[in-house]
């Protein structure tokens, strides 16, 4: 997939980052500006806006979608506070919510 197109990129380039995501002018990480410049260009270029700050509800929604388990969401966050995990959880796609309600009976609350 895409992800598999990417790292045969970076053997191509040469990168030996051990970061996932590296800068485009050296072999090292790429920095919160670096980031932030990917977005905006991606913003400038596509028709749906949206903020960095997004892609940790998205990764919040997925992780729980999966595997249902907040105290491990909470840990791959990096919360101290299951408060603050649960802001990220606060308007769950209606998909999640019907398969985790699918998935309750008696013998999983006793």
């Amino acid at each position: 997939g895409r992800l598999d197109d990417y790292l045969k990129e970076r053997k191509q380039v040469n990168c030996l980052s051990p970061f996932l995501f590296v800068s485009s002018t050296r072999d090292d990480r790429l920095t919160e500006h670096g980031f932030k410049h990917v977005i905006d260009t991606l913003n400038d270029r596509a028709e749906v806006k949206f903020h960095p700050h997004q892609l940790r509800h998205t990764f919040a929604v997925n992780v729980l979608s999966v595997n249902h388990d907040l105290a491990a969401l909470q840990q791959l966050m990096g919360h101290t506070d299951i408060r603050m995990t649960a802001v990220y959880l606060r308007n769950l796609p209606s998909k999640v919510l019907r398969s985790q309600v699918a998935n309750i009976s008696l013998d999983n609350l006793v």
